[in-house]
C-alpha cells in the first residue's frame, strides 16, 4: 500500500490521530506528528491488532479532554433582583487603534503630487 499521513488513516478508521500516533510510536515507528507519513498497511495492521484497545483509549481520551459543565444554580440575585450595578461595557472606539497620522482631506481642484520615481528605475 502507499504511504499516507497518520491523521488521514485515523480519520478513515474513526479514531483520533493522537491515539493512532501514540500506538505507532509505542510500536517502535519513528513518527513525530500526525502529519507524518507512514505505510498504510503498517498502520492498518496495528489498528486491526489493537482495535478494541485503541477505541477504548480514544473514548477515555475524549472523556478526559472534555471538561464537565459546572452546575449553575439560579439565585434570586442572578435572576435580576440584584441591587448591584451592572458592569459597564467597553466602548468599541476605545479598543480601535488611532491612525498613525491624520489625513488631510483633498480640496476640490487640488491635485496630489506625483510619486517620485523608484531608485534605479
Amino acid at each position: 500500500m502507499a504511504k499516507k499521513r497518520v491523521h488521514e488513516i485515523a480519520k478513515a478508521h474513526g479514531l483520533p490521530s493522537k491515539t493512532v500516533l501514540d500506538a505507532l510510536q509505542a510500536d517502535g515507528h519513528d513518527i513525530a506528528t500526525a502529519s507524518s507519513s507512514v505505510d498504510e498497511s503498517v498502520a492498518v495492521r496495528l489498528i486491526q491488532a489493537k482495535g478494541a484497545e485503541l477505541k477504548s483509549s480514544a473514548a477515555t481520551d475524549e472523556a478526559a479532554g472534555t471538561p464537565a459543565k459546572p452546575e449553575t444554580t439560579t439565585s434570586p440575585a442572578a435572576a435580576g433582583g440584584s441591587d448591584a450595578p451592572a458592569a459597564k461595557p467597553t466602548p468599541a472606539a476605545a479598543a480601535a487603534p488611532a491612525p498613525a497620522r491624520p489625513v488631510r482631506p483633498q480640496a476640490p481642484g487640488e491635485s496630489r503630487p506625483a510619486r517620485p520615481a523608484a531608485p534605479g528605475a
